[in-house]
């Protein structure tokens, strides 16, 4: 009698102290962080952003007069972003924001590095050039167009 009424008493100790273990997700980057969890249950949300300047500098302006456009146009997975002529040439990275320059800014879902694919096009909407423009979360990732 007395080993059942240990075994119970282990019993209710056992799941009384793993029900107070909260589960959630314990990530504070995470959308859906509970601070209250103890225990990571794999369901955390991450929602990344990240920033991007795209431009050029004078040996580019040289080689996009040569096929004689005045403009730049810049499409980012198919849409329009921005536009530049080929004065708004420098010849040091600017930082985000900064005029001379297309700024933009893409949500990365829970990835914290995503490629894009960006084409610049011409005043005849002829393709000059096409990259691969790697975004990385919380950061202004430089591109110079080479």
């Amino acid at each position: 009698m007395k080993t059942v009424k240990t075994l119970l008493i282990l019993s209710i100790c056992f799941f009384s102290l793993n029900a107070c273990k909260k589960k959630g997700c314990t990530d504070s980057g995470a959308t859906n962080y509970i601070s209250e969890a103890k225990k990571d249950d794999g369901s955390c949300i991450f929602n990344y952003t990240g920033n991007a300047v795209i431009w050029f500098n004078s040996s580019k302006t040289i080689e996009y007069s040569a096929t004689g456009t005045s403009n730049l146009y810049f499409y980012l997975d198919g849409t329009q972003i921005g536009t530049l002529t080929l004065l708004d040439f420098v010849n040091t990275a600017p930082v985000c924001g900064a005029a001379h320059a297309v700024s933009l800014e893409r949500e990365l879902g829970d990835t914290k590095t995503k490629g894009f694919n960006l084409v610049v096009k011409g005043d005849s909407g002829s393709t000059l050039d096409s990259y691969t423009l790697t975004i990385k979360a919380n950061t202004c990732t430089s591109f110079l167009l080479n």
